[in-house]
Formats: structure tokens, C-alpha cells, sequence
């Protein structure tokens, strides 16, 4: 008998896949651990991260441009944002961490790796993802995470171009 060997690439993208399965089967298990997981699910990423969501706060937000250095990152936010966000987003943008305003923004979505994807009701700040009134889909699946990036990317060319220096306006 013939033994077939995956590749190292298959066989990591196949582990992080059962990672990402194992962090949103407890995220709907223990919902006082939402962020720690989002956190953790971040730290798998290893090509992409899209974030659309009308509020983002200042944590969230720092963790997303950490996670730019193994990830390219894209951040769809609302025009409503506290100085603080602006001020991180002005000085943090760049090529590979790039933020793009969309007013009246009310999808709430984030999607790692084209293969995780969490939407629901809560914005991305913590208080939000911390209240347990808030509700939360998580999903480890490409053809559901494929649908939901046409419509992150149907706005985010819809709203260009990115925020990528301090002398860039802002809202």
C-alpha cells in the first residue's frame, strides 16, 4: 500500500482549521470568554483579517494592528469614532493595516483566514463583546466565510481609499 502524505501547508491550514473549530465551539459553550477567544483566533491568523463594525474600541483595535505583522488587515469602521480611535488609526495605518471609513456602517462582521467568521449584533469594543445580551454566530467554514468576504469587499471598494498616514483627514 502506497502511504499519501499531505503537504506541510495542507497539513497546517487542516490545524489551524480544528483550532478555529475548537475556539468557536467554546465560544458559544462560554460566552464570558468571548474576547480572550476572539484574542485567540487572532494569533491563528496567518494571511488575513477583515473587520467591519460601526464601533471599535481602543484594545480591539491595537490587537488588530499587532496581528498585522503575520496578516494583512483590513478594518472597516464607522465615521462616529472617539478622537483615541483616530488618533491610533492616523498613526497606525499602513500598507498591510489599513482602516477605511464607511458612514452609516451597521454590519457587524469579522472574518480570519477567509475560514473564520464571527457576526452578530455587537460592535467590536469590548463592552459590547462582553455583554451576554449580544448575540454571536461563529463559523469555521470557507463557502460561508467566501459569501460573507463579497460583502466586506463590496464595501470596502465601495469606501476607499484607506486612512494610511497622520495627514490623512478624518471624519
Amino acid at each position: 500500500m502506497v502511504s499519501l502524505s499531505l503537504p506541510e501547508a495542507a497539513k497546517r491550514f487542516l490545524q489551524r482549521k480544528r483550532k478555529f473549530g475548537v475556539i468557536a465551539h467554546t465560544f458559544a459553550v462560554y460566552p464570558e470568554r468571548r474576547q480572550t477567544l476572539i484574542y485567540e483566533a487572532l494569533g491563528l491568523c496567518r494571511r488575513s483579517i477583515c473587520v467591519a463594525t460601526p464601533f471599535i474600541s481602543a484594545d480591539i483595535l491595537s490587537v488588530l494592528d499587532y496581528a498585522s505583522a503575520r496578516s494583512v488587515v483590513r478594518v472597516l469602521i464607522g465615521d462616529s469614532q472617539p478622537d483615541e480611535i483616530w488618533n491610533i488609526v492616523r498613526l497606525r495605518s499602513r500598507t498591510g493595516f489599513e482602516v477605511r471609513v464607511c458612514s452609516g456602517l451597521h454590519l457587524k462582521l469579522s472574518i480570519f483566514d477567509s475560514l473564520f467568521l464571527v457576526n452578530g449584533s455587537a460592535n467590536l469594543t469590548s463592552i459590547s463583546i462582553a455583554n451576554p445580551g449580544e448575540e454571536f454566530t461563529v463559523i469555521v467554514d470557507e463557502g460561508e466565510s467566501e459569501f460573507a468576504l463579497e460583502r466586506f469587499f463590496a464595501l470596502w471598494n465601495e469606501h476607499g481609499p484607506s486612512i494610511l498616514n497622520s495627514n490623512a483627514a478624518t471624519p
